[in-house]
Parts: structure tokens; C-alpha cells; sequence
């Protein structure tokens, strides 16, 4: 899932004065957050309340990201559906995909939706296919059945939302041209997002404490990155797995004017707070000057 969320200006006009004139984490020109919480539970929210922030960002995420998975995998046990790979590589056919469909953009959405506005929020539940908000192509041309890629973001639609302080709550299922429903990875949906909105922040909420040098020591997390170190880590292997989606969705995102992207362990408490409002963070941070931000 994806949220748009707006941040109060007057607040974090108060917190970049209090910074040193280097760029740091704090929300600096525009105010638009592009967060996808693939963390995000069906059932929990930790709401905290805060002065700082608008009432979006005082619901924070709370774990497991497989929950989305395992809410679409019970369903397809239950109606018996054989799964199929390629390439080692799940495969989504066109009976799975009503499955997913249904699930993420039926159940998990509205839930995430009902826990938001249970806190506070004022949130509402898209998809891809609202307003056209994304149109979808199969990816690597259709290797793995219905798994799509972002072909085009219109954002018009979350516009007049957004100015009226609602919450967008979508979920990464958009059509084709033909308007046949793909999957595309809810990071890479925050991503286009971000750009084509022009946002500030990326902020990708996982279940890791973001970028490790050593994917067993946590201790090894990077707390800043410039674009082309992010690269470099790719093409070094450091970032691999999971991580590497969600890296490149950081790069492209910044390629594209995006001024910071974060990942961000949201499980930890007021995990969104401490990232944006203090110098130091708690996750990895990629940054596409040369020259590295002091904090």
C-alpha cells in the first residue's frame, strides 16, 4: 500500500530553522510524503499523538509486511488454485489475479483505511484503476503472467484530496491499456507516485532497519547515502534480496527529483517521527547531491 500524506509547512518551517543551513532529514520546500509501508499490518496501528506532525503521520504502521501475502495466500488455498513458476518466480494468472485483486484492494485497503481514520486520519481507499491514477504493463513482457510495471502516473485525481486533508490509502493494482489488473510492487508504485507529485520525501516503511553493510548486523545499518553510492551498493551486492526493489524504487525516485528517499523500520515506535524530525534518523537515507548533508 501507498500513503499520500501533507505535512503542516508552519512546523517544519519552526524545525528547519532550528537546523544548521546543510540540507538534513527535517521536511524542507513542499510538503508532500510518499510513504509505502510494506510493513503495514491489517490489524494494528499504533496511534501516537504529536504535536509535530498532521494527524496522518500520528498513525504509525505496525509489522508484519507478509500479512498482505498471507491474506491473499488463504484464499487461494481455500478455492484450490495450483500455483505455477517461472524461473523460479511465481506466476500470476488471470485466476490468481481476481484473487489479489480482491484481497488487497477489497479487505487490506479498507482495512488500513478504517485503522486510519480509527486514530484520527481522514482517509480514503484507491487504486490504480481510480481516476487512472496508474496505468500498468506486464512485466518483462508478461513473464510472470499478471506482475506488472508502472507504465504511466496521473496524480490529478489525489490532488483535490490531498487539499482537502484526506489521506490516500492506494493499493498497487492498476490496469493495462486493455484494462486487465496487474500486481506491481507497492514500492515502485510510491515511487513513480513521489515523482510525479514532485514530493520532498520517498519514505518506504519496512521490517529491517533499512540499508545493512551486513545483512546479519543490524548494527551495520548505513544512516546516509548519496545516488551513486546506492548504485554502487547494488552493483557491489551489499544490497541484494529484498532490499534491492526497494533501493532502486529510492534511486529512480530521486532521478526523477525526489530531494531524500528513506527506509525506515516501522515497526519501531514513532519510527516516521524520529526519521523526519531529527538529524541523526533511524533508517538509511538516500540523498541525490554529491556533497553529504551534515546532520
Amino acid at each position: 500500500m501507498t500513503l499520500v500524506a501533507r505535512l503542516p509547512m508552519e512546523k517544519m518551517k519552526e524545525n528547519s530553522q532550528r537546523a544548521s543551513s546543510a540540507p538534513t532529514r527535517s521536511m524542507r520546500a513542499r510538503s508532500a510524503a510518499v510513504m509505502a509501508p510494506s510493513c503495514m499490518s491489517r490489524h494494528q496501528l499504533y496511534a501516537r499523538p504529536c504535536s509535530r506532525m498532521s494527524q496522518c503521520t500520528q498513525a504509525m504502521p505496525s509489522p508484519p509486511g507478509s500479512d498482505a501475502v498471507k491474506a491473499c495466500m488463504k484464499p487461494i488455498k481455500r478455492l484450490a488454485i495450483e500455483p505455477r513458476f517461472s524461473k523460479g518466480l511465481r506466476v500470476t494468472d488471470a485466476e490468481t489475479m481476481d484473487v489479489v485483486e480482491m484481497v488487497l484492494v477489497g479487505r487490506v485497503n479498507k482495512q488500513i483505511v478504517n485503522g486510519l481514520n480509527q486514530v484520527g486520519g481522514r482517509a480514503v481507499g484507491l487504486s490504480g484503476s481510480d481516476g487512472k491514477l496508474v496505468r500498468a504493463r506486464p512485466w518483462q513482457e508478461g513473464a510472470n503472467g499478471l506482475v506488472g510495471e508502472v507504465e504511466s502516473v496521473d496524480p490529478s485525481v489525489l490532488a483535490p484530496l490531498l487539499s482537502q486533508g484526506y489521506i490516500p490509502v492506494i493499493s498497487s493494482v492498476a490496469p493495462d491499456a486493455q484494462g486487465q489488473a496487474h500486481n506491481i510492487n507497492a514500492d515502485t508504485v510510491a515511487g513513480e507516485l513521489a515523482a510525479s507529485l514532485q514530493a520532498v520525501k520517498l519514505i518506504l516503511l519496512t521490517d529491517t532497519p533499512g540499508i545493512l553493510r551486513d545483512r546479519d548486523d543490524p548494527g551495520s545499518l548505513i544512516r546516509q547515502l548519496t545516488l551513486s553510492e546506492a548504485r554502487e551498493l547494488i552493483a557491489q551486492g551489499v544490497v541484494d534480496g529484498g532490499m534491492t526493489p526497494k533501493t532502486e524504487c529510492c534511486i529512480r525516485a530521486l532521478a526523477q527529483g525526489v530531494a531524500a528517499a528513506h527506509i525506515v523500520d516501522g515497526r519501531h515506535p514513532h519510527s516516521l517521527l524520529l526519521e523526519v524530525f531529527t538529524d541523526a534518523g533511524i533508517g538509511t537515507m538516500v540523498v541525490g547531491r554529491t556533497a553529504r548533508p551534515t546532520r
